[in-house]
């Protein structure tokens, strides 16, 4: 499975493209999820990770933000240990429901000879 594509786009009220989803949204909660995408660009793990918490249970499921979720995990997935166990866990979880997002860096997932083994 992929990541569910919204089919139906709407013009919004302040005059952008939404997806049908994003229309039903309050003004406060899409300013809210809007205003987190920078986010991602942290160098704290946990403001990241925390982003992606916000947006995969509060967010509209869409391909865009599913692919920028992908890129911020994988890129603070090269962190210490045990901020990299708990990266992956997110990741597993996160590429069960759309693994498009982790395909452009699957060379990022081969497992190394200096790799712990509870992250292999």
């Amino acid at each position: 499975e992929d990541c569910p594509q919204p089919t139906l786009t709407v013009l919004g009220s302040n005059g952008t493209n939404n997806t049908d989803e994003e229309a039903h949204l309050d003004e406060d909660h899409r300013l809210l999820l809007s205003s987190s995408l920078p986010l991602l660009k942290s160098r704290n793990s946990g403001v990241v990770l925390g982003v992606c918490s916000l947006h995969y249970y509060c967010g509209v499921s869409s391909v865009r933000v599913r692919a920028a979720l992908g890129k911020a995990l994988v890129r603070i997935h090269r962190d210490n240990r045990e901020i990299q166990f708990v990266v992956l866990k997110t990741i597993r979880f996160l590429a069960i429901q759309c693994p498009s997002a982790f395909t452009p860096y699957i060379n990022d997932f081969f497992v190394k000879a200096m790799d712990p083994s509870f992250t292999r």
